[in-house]
């Protein structure tokens, strides 16, 4: 499907290029007195086409390769992360020197403390284990605080290049998390840019029996 709108895609950009070269073409011999015949406008149309093609790079634009993949480019804030809450929550510094609590979105974990969960320690473990002392990448949604004053984030471990599942999979340390069964979906309005990526790794974790999903 994407290879067929690709190439429609392609087709339709050429020849509204190519059209009007050909307008222009037709003017010129008019006004010089001269006719074009239809070979001859096939023939210059082919031309113009050609021309085109060796000039202009139809097959590597980022149009379409966006348009195939469903790629985007991530727009994230470096950070370093000071302390470790519990599965879903810590703190990290940011450029300007101060630390803010961060709240991971789309993801709720197990609860510790008074009232501790199933799998709760082993998920606060993991992300004290994994974040502690490292740089993160951080990408807000639509909200950029919830009503506690904690950063709404999605939070990466690399870099991430785009935001195809395989990158939001391995590096968002929000869908390892689920991938991994050390928390569930929370889906809250209108954070919800990765919900259908969350979804298909919930129902992996599930289906694999891993972390909370033993029970």
């Amino acid at each position: 499907m994407f290879k067929l709108l690709r190439w429609f895609l392609r087709m339709k950009l050429l020849m509204s290029i190519a059209v009007p070269f050909l307008i222009i073409a037709m003017l010129m011999n008019f006004v010089n007195g001269q006719t074009m015949s239809v070979n001859n406008f096939l023939s210059r149309g082919s031309e113009i086409v050609k021309q085109i093609i060796q000039n202009i790079d139809f097959f590597n634009l980022d149009l379409y390769k966006q348009e195939e993949t469903g790629k985007e480019a991530v727009i994230t804030e470096k950070g370093k992360v000071v302390k470790a809450v519990d599965g879903d929550t810590f703190y990290v510094r940011l450029a300007d020197g101060k630390d803010y609590k961060v709240r991971l979105i789309g993801i709720n974990c197990p609860e510790i403390g008074d009232n501790p969960e199933y799998y709760g320690e082993e998920a606060a473990d993991f992300t004290k284990k994994q974040l502690f002392d490292k740089t993160v990448y951080l990408e807000r949604d639509a909200d950029d605080k919830d009503q506690y004053d904690r950063l709404l984030r999605y939070v990466y471990i690399e870099k991430p290049k785009d935001s195809s599942k395989s990158e939001i999979g391995n590096k968002m340390f929000n869908a390892i998390l689920l991938k991994e069964g050390f928390g569930e979906i929370m889906k809250v309005q209108p954070n919800t840019r990765y919900h259908d990526i969350f979804i298909e790794l919930q129902e992996e974790a599930r289906e694999s029996n891993k972390g909370i999903w033993t029970q």
